[in-house]
């Protein structure tokens, strides 16, 4: 019997079930109250209005896909869609829609609780690498979650069945989960299977698939199963594996034994391998104290001491060193490494390490120490003479020569006799020798210069010292004492000195007869130039004009030489007047261009500025670097007679910026690269001074850029044009221009 339409309007008025007849612009025809009530709005609202009004913004478009999709297919079920009241309260809605005569059925239900379950187990599964599935044998239907498809890096939603899923085991895995999984159908009993797979895009992984059977009536009627990716995992196992291996391996090859010192009890553990090591029965148990017995008497009350100090120090790391008793074979050396476990207090309840034997090594070390300290020390010395003593002073070896003197001069051979240093040494070194002596038997290397009379009246300069040998313990037991005649080289330091203040008079004389000649000449110079702008203004025949010209550019040379001039002899005062600031590359570089753009336009050359492309900014004076990066560039124009001048900007791979001034025109030769940047040198001297300068420009183009921390240098050859490169380092990188 069907329901009538009272009837059905009393369930929908009722019902949880949002029921809606909608326009297929998605426009209300009808609607059942609970819209009104899930959306907080008068009934009367609802129809006539809008349903995208009540989407989410991404589930507005999927909803219009939808509407044009069930006009071509009549029905679509089970889509689930975003929608938010009024509040701005998100709701999941599942809905079915079918298309009758030009308009759209609705019916949806609130899945929110729902949706919200699933997606925490998705996030979930997703962040665990944990996958689920199940098996219909009796339908052969196969179904995997979406984590499982990533598992095997496969599109969710591929198809699959149990043939395929098996597959991606690796061979050499295949023959035990084929028992597994026959064992699963005969015995119904589950199974937990750990293998390699490889997956869809050929990558290797460790997965561990676990499987449940359900059984009716004696009949598995479904399989439910959980598949992990554990391949971090298994890759963690095994390089733990490898290390422990490793370890084992390692403690094989040395002589070695293991320990664990519980030090609250003051008792300790020690591994079969140590006990046999000493020569002790394997059922011999050791107390700490009783341990500490075994230890050479020399050394047990400084391991001791080490021992109570380690215990208290930061850090979890133990050391200790001394000689330990083997039975019926004496002392050998040991050094003990080991960690500290602490308590929540910082003390140190555990101590568990390694007794390493390093007798062989100590032993080979000490006999080196000997006769390397002992002969070694005194091979291939520049001294002329040199003598080993022990801590009393008296000479146990010496060179051959000073045998010779010694023999000779005191009647005595060291080598068969007791002779003490301090008998047969000089009268002026025995006034200092024993504070001297002391001072190297305190580990002190001693070394001095000490001038001495010769009977002929000359000076005689020598360089003593004494050297402190010591033993593997750290102690002093042999000075080594070398003398060396150093009088030529003290006489070539005192004429150094005095060649070098020599020299430095004669820099100070020459900067100040520049300085007054520059200001002498200065003067004279402002009138005529004032004269000459004066005539000037008046008005001249074309001759005297012309003849006005020349004398201006004379006394505009003259000028510039005169600035030059200065500028070389007040280079310290430079230093002390620089004021560097954060100067813009480009803007520096522009400056300078602006300022010889006639110049070059004058004599017809294509003169260019080609800016950095990523700008930087460098610590220079803005007065002087203009003025050495004009000096350059002038140098350019002057020696180019056709062609063309580049000023070009850019940070280079260390980020140092570089301006760079190429020219076409005569070029240098590779041998005068070094004179170009000498005072008052200029590169074509020997071509009858064709090009006219005093040749300081570059000279002081070079000292001012280094003042500033940088650096110039040129690329050229003859005819061929020259590429100076100015560099300075950049503070900031201000990206693209």
């Amino acid at each position: 019997m069907e329901f009538t339409n009272k009837e059905l309007e009393n369930f929908a008025r009722g019902t949880e079930v949002f029921m809606a007849i909608l326009d297929q612009k998605g426009f209300f025809i009808k609607a059942n109250v609970r819209w009104a009530q899930k959306f907080h709005l008068p009934s009367s609202e609802v129809v006539g209005s809008s349903i995208y009004q009540l989407m989410h913004e991404d589930s507005e478009r999927d909803l219009k896909a939808l509407m044009k999709e069930v006009k071509a297919k009549g029905q679509i079920r089970q889509e689930v869609l975003t929608m938010v009241d009024q509040s701005m309260v998100t709701f999941a809605f599942q809905i079915d829609l079918t298309y009758v005569e030009g308009v759209i059925y609705m019916v949806g239900f609130d899945v929110t609780e729902h949706a919200r379950e699933h997606n925490s187990l998705a996030a979930m599964s997703k962040l665990a690498q944990t996958g689920a599935w199940y098996y219909d044998p009796l339908r052969d239907h196969t179904f995997w979650s979406d984590e499982v498809y990533r598992i095997h890096n496969l599109p969710v939603g591929s198809p699959i069945d149990a043939k395929m899923a098996l597959d991606f085991y690796l061979p050499s895995f295949r023959k035990e989960l084929d028992k597994l999984v026959e064992r699963l159908y005969k015995e119904k009993k589950s199974y937990n299977f750990l293998g390699k797979i490889r997956t869809h895009s050929g990558k290797e992984k460790w997965l561990r698939t676990l499987a449940q059977p359900v059984v009716q009536k004696g009949e598995i009627i479904f399989i439910n199963g959980v598949s992990i990716d554990q391949t971090r995992l298994q890759q963690n196992l095994e390089k733990i594996r490898a290390e422990s291996e490793t370890r084992r391996l390692a403690l094989k090859g040395i002589k070695s034994g293991l320990f664990d010192h519980n030090v609250e009890t003051d008792t300790a553990e020690y591994s079969p391998d140590f006990k046999k090591m000493i020569g002790l029965p394997m059922d011999t148990y050791l107390h700490e104290p009783e341990f500490r017995k075994l230890i050479h008497p020399d050394d047990r009350d400084a391991a001791y001491e080490r021992h109570l100090l380690e215990l208290k120090k930061p850090g979890n790391y133990y050391y200790n060193r001394y000689r330990l008793r083997h039975l019926d074979e004496g002392y050998e050396y040991y050094e003990i490494f080991g960690w500290r476990k602490k308590d929540e207090k910082g003390k140190a309840v555990r101590v568990v390490g390694n007794l390493i034997n390093i007798h062989d090594r100590v032993v080979l070390a000490q006999e080196r120490d000997r006769i390397r300290n002992s002969l070694e020390v005194m091979v291939d010395n520049g001294f002329i003479h040199s003598m080993l003593l022990d801590t009393e002073g008296v000479i146990l070896m010496a060179d051959e020569e000073t045998l010779g003197i010694i023999r000779h001069d005191y009647s005595v051979d060291p080598m068969t006799e007791r002779v003490r240093y301090v008998d047969v040494m000089p009268d002026i070194f025995k006034r200092s020798f024993q504070a001297e002596f002391d001072k190297a038997m305190a580990g002190e290397t001693v070394r001095k210069e000490v001038e001495r009379p010769l009977l002929e009246g000359a000076m005689q300069w020598l360089d003593v010292m004494y050297h402190p040998i010591v033993n593997s313990e750290g102690e002093v037991f042999q000075i080594l004492t070398n003398l060396m005649d150093i009088t030529d080289r003290k006489k070539a330091e005192i004429s150094l000195t005095d060649s070098r203040n020599h020299a430095q008079a004669l820099s100070r004389l020459k900067s100040g007869i520049l300085s007054n000649m520059s200001h002498e000449m200065r003067t004279p110079l402002n009138g005529i130039m004032g004269v000459s702008s004066l005539l000037m203004q008046k008005e001249l025949d074309a001759e005297s004009t012309e003849m006005l010209t020349m004398q201006k550019e004379s006394e505009l040379r003259l000028l510039s030489t005169l600035n030059d001039l200065v500028t070389l002899s007040d280079l310290d005062a430079m230093r002390m007047r620089m004021k560097l600031k954060q100067h813009s590359l480009n803007e520096l570089a522009q400056t300078v261009f602006e300022m010889y753009h006639h110049q070059a336009k004058m004599k017809k050359l294509k003169f260019h500025w080609v800016p950095s492309k990523t700008e930087g900014v460098i610590l220079v004076d803005h007065e002087m670097m203009i003025g050495a990066l004009s000096a350059v560039v002038n140098n350019a124009l002057k020696y180019t007679e056709k062609g063309q001048v580049e000023i070009i900007c850019h940070l280079d791979e260390q980020e140092w910026g570089q301006i760079r001034v190429v020219d076409t025109g005569v070029g240098i030769d590779p041998k005068d690269f070094n004179r170009i940047f000498e005072n008052f040198e200029i590169a074509n001297i020997g071509m009858n001074m064709k090009y006219e300068g005093t040749g300081i420009g570059l000279s002081i183009s070079k000292k001012i850029i280094q003042l500033m921390g940088g650096s110039i240098e040129v690329v050229s050859e003859l005819g061929k044009g020259a590429d100076f490169s100015i560099r300075l380092p950049a503070l900031v990188n201000l990206g693209q221009v």
